[in-house]
Formats: structure tokens, sequence, C-alpha cells
């Protein structure tokens, strides 16, 4: 497939699958949750939080428009650096002194100047502390998930995209990429699963800034609305079908129905 062409089927995706409900019921719903939240941060919070949040509903917008392009392995790295985003609000939240712990300045400059004389970088991991709650762990749970499926070079990578082999008469093989995927419900799933990871992520900062969105009678209304739609969304969905021996020709979602 040509660049034009490419981008000609792009625009056509994408034109077509906005008239989705899982997009239309959910993600303008999510969007305004963004726009009010961000229009209720008391002016005195601290501006990481605000920046943090930022990031978090860039990611939802471009999530959700390589998802209508009908690029879900694409949209999944995206959602996943959201989600770590969300995550380091709720241990700033949980525990200030995780903000410079999770910077690493000095650490980090390091790992940079060992590029740039041509050696390996030392590995970092900062002792990061979590709070326990029913958000974050639903997040850490998504996380993990977009990680095998989308974001690192798997075989559920490979599983998930769209494969045709075709026979040829000199008794060879041809082996074909479909660039945007057929399979209409692995969207409609990951708009659903989409939803639900930003739902978790309002929630956080509504806890990072004391309960402030929810003491909004509108934005609590729109909060409650947001999961009423994504359940009966959730339950509308057929379940991913089974991988079967060979190469596939469908593609499948190993990750089930997740979300709210």
């Amino acid at each position: 497939m040509a660049i034009d062409e490419y981008l000609e089927t792009e625009l056509q995706n994408f034109q077509r699958m906005r008239t989705m409900p899982h997009y239309r019921e959910l993600i303008p719903l999510l969007d305004s949750l963004y726009v009010e939240g961000i229009d209720l941060i008391p002016a005195a919070s601290p501006p990481y939080f605000g920046r943090l949040l930022l990031v978090c509903h860039k990611s939802l917008l471009g999530a959700a428009s390589l998802l209508l392009r009908l690029h879900p392995d694409d949209a999944g790295p995206v959602t996943r650096r959201s989600i770590e985003a969300a995550l380091i609000a709720a241990a700033v939240k949980h525990d200030p002194a995780n903000l410079a712990e999770w910077q690493s300045f000095e650490e980090r400059t390091k790992r940079w100047d060992a590029r740039q004389e041509g050696q390996k970088p030392k590995p970092l991991r900062p002792s990061i502390t979590y709070p326990e709650t029913e958000q974050v762990e639903r997040l850490w749970s998504q996380l993990g998930m977009l990680s095998d499926a989308y974001v690192h070079f798997t075989p559920e990578f490979m599983l998930n995209l769209d494969w045709r082999n075709a026979d040829v008469d000199d008794g060879t093989v041809s082996v074909h990429l479909n660039y945007f995927t057929k399979d209409r419900p692995q969207v409609e799933r990951e708009m659903v699963t989409l939803a639900g990871v930003h739902s978790a992520t309002l929630d956080i900062f509504d806890t990072c800034y004391d309960r402030t969105f929810q003491a909004n009678r509108r934005w609590a209304s729109l909060r409650r609305l947001l999961d009423i739609r994504g359940a009966q969304l959730a339950s509308m969905l057929p379940r991913p079908s089974a991988p079967s021996d060979g190469d596939k020709t469908d593609t499948v979602d190993p990750r089930g129905q997740k979300g709210k």
C-alpha cells in the first residue's frame, strides 16, 4: 500500500467509524469531564498535577483518533503512557517525595552522558511507592496487558495483526498484512477499554485535588453517566474469538472485555 492510498483509507475509516456508538457515547463525554475538570482545579494546586492531567487528556484524544482510523496497535502505546502519567500522579499524592524520585535528574543525566560516549547506560529503577487503591490496581493491570499486546514486539502483538496467506500457482505462499484492522469488535472493545482507563484516571486526579471534581454537581453527574454508558456498551460486546492453529486471518484480542 502506497502512502497516498494509506492516507486516503485512513480518512475514510475516520469518517465512517465516528458514527459507532462506542465512540459517540463515551469519548465526547470523557472529553467533557476532562475539560470541565480542568476548569475546576483549585488555583493554589501544585502545577505538576495539572501538567499530568493535560498529558492524560491529550492521550485520550490521540488514542481515540487512532482507534477511529482502525489502528488499535498504535493507540495502545499512547494509552500506556497515559496510564504511567496517572500512576505518577497517584504516587506523588500518596507521598510527595515520589516526585523527586521519579525525576531522578542526576541519574538520568548520567544515562544520557553514557549514550553520548557510546556506552550502555546503567538501568534506572526509581524507588516509587504507590497507593493501594482500586483505580491504581486497575491501571496497573491494563498497563501490563497493553505492554504485551501492543507496545512491545511480542507474539501477542503479531497475533493481533491482520494476516492473510494466499497460495500461489508455483506452490509458494504469498503473505499479506492488512494495515488497518478489519475486526470492528476489536475496535469496539478497545474503545470501551479506553473509557475504563480514563474513568479511573479521572478518579485519580479527583483524589489529587481532594475531591474537587466530585464536589461539583454537574461533573459528578457526568461521571455517573459515564459509568452507566460504559456498562451498557460493555455488556453488548461480543467475546473475542479464540486463537486457532496456524496463521491467523482474523485479529484476536487476548485481553477480553476490559474497562467500564
